[in-house]
């Protein structure tokens, strides 16, 4: 059997071990690499998320507050007037027709009147 001059350099070009270690290394860098920017990407999508979710339910509170005092005090949605609000709570003025300005608070999903002489606020 006659070895001709393509099988020669197929003979004398073989891998080393230490090429075979950079090629495993290599494969497994790549790897955690695309795991990681799946795992960042995932994570960055999921909050994104969660931030609109937030923004939009935050945007409906004040009304949904004024709902649950409507049906608490019978009092008319039109005059409940929202004073501010922020993260935890919504405060709600409501004025009535001697002038008395009666102030609520929406926290929790529970309504809360402020009690003038005594400065706390007291569940409903």
């Amino acid at each position: 059997m006659a070895i001709d001059e393509e099988q020669k350099l197929w003979l004398h070009s073989s891998v080393s071990r230490s090429n075979n270690k950079f090629f495993g290394i290599t494969l497994v860098s790549i790897g955690c690499v695309i795991v990681f920017l799946y795992q960042y990407l995932d994570s960055f999508s999921s909050t994104s998320t969660s931030t609109s979710t937030s923004q939009v339910v935050l945007k409906n509170l004040p009304d949904r507050c004024k709902d649950n005092m409507n049906a608490l005090t019978l009092y008319d949605k039109s005059r409940l007037q929202l004073s501010r609000q922020t993260n935890q709570s919504v405060y709600i003025n409501y004025l009535n027709n001697l002038g008395n300005t009666h102030h609520f608070k929406f926290e929790d999903d529970k309504v809360l009147l402020f009690g003038k002489g005594s400065g706390i606020w007291m569940e409903m």
